[in-house]
Order: structure tokens, then sequence, then C-alpha cells
């Protein structure tokens, strides 16, 4: 992985945390998250009553599926995906922390629920307790497995 890749991976997980923090959660990025024997997953996101380690990928481009997905979540949708490896729910980053933050549970209340296949990507970098996608210009996602 070349410095820029480094670089950016390091800004978008920052942004990440800030997001969290903003909804009082204790949020910090595990340096060299990948090279060390410490704590696997690039985020730690934590309060009274939850713990999540996610993985961020952040891209620039992505497949027509992914982008569905991304576009149905900025419609207001959370959305319900069927993969090879299960299922999966993918909302806003903001949305999910917001949710945790008042209600204890995600999802909570009445929401627009959209099903979509999976696109292969999510299957392929779902590790840990999440995964958060940042693709250019669009706010942040959040997939947990259900």
């Amino acid at each position: 992985m070349g410095k820029t890749q480094r670089t950016k991976g390091k800004r978008v997980e920052l942004e990440i945390v800030h997001i969290f923090k903003r909804f009082d959660f204790d949020a910090q990025r595990i340096p060299l998250s990948g090279a060390t024997q410490f704590k696997k997953g690039d985020v730690l996101v934590r309060n009274d009553k939850h713990e999540f380690t996610f993985e961020v990928k952040a891209r620039k481009n992505v497949t027509r599926r992914l982008l569905s997905v991304i576009e149905a979540i900025e419609a207001g949708n959370v959305v319900t995906m069927i993969g090879k490896n299960g299922e999966y729910l993918a909302d806003s980053l903001e949305n999910f922390a917001y949710q945790l933050q008042v209600y204890d549970e995600f999802p909570h209340g009445d929401y627009y629920l959209k099903v979509l296949p999976c696109p292969s990507e999510i299957e392929r970098w779902y590790n840990f307790d999440g995964l958060i996608i940042k693709l250019n210009h669009h706010q942040p996602i959040i997939v947990i497995k259900q």
C-alpha cells in the first residue's frame, strides 16, 4: 500500500471516529491495525452498552450494485441485502450512531426497508462487527451482518 493510500485511509478513519464522537461514543482509530497483533480492524467504538470493531473501506469507484445500495440509503431507506454468506443490514453511519445513542438498538422504529442483492465486495470486505464504506462525495454507510 502506497503512502497516498495510507494517508487517505487514515483521513477517512478519523472522519468515522469524529462522527461517532459527535454521538457521545468513545471512538478511536486503531493505528497499524493490519500490521500488529494488538487489535484488528480500523476503528474501535464503545459506550456503556456496546463495543464494536469496524473495518473501514474508502473508495473512489465502486460497482453499480454497491452504488445502488448507497443511493437507496441516501433516499432514506434501510437496506437489507441477501448474499451467499447471509443477510446484511445497511444504513447511513449517522443514523446508526443516532439510533444506538438514543434508543440503544439498531434499527429502531419505523423505517423504509429496501431489499437488494448483496454486492460481492461487501461479502469480501466484511470482517469484525461491521463494515463502514465511504465513497467519494457520499456520506459513509454502515453494514451489519444479521
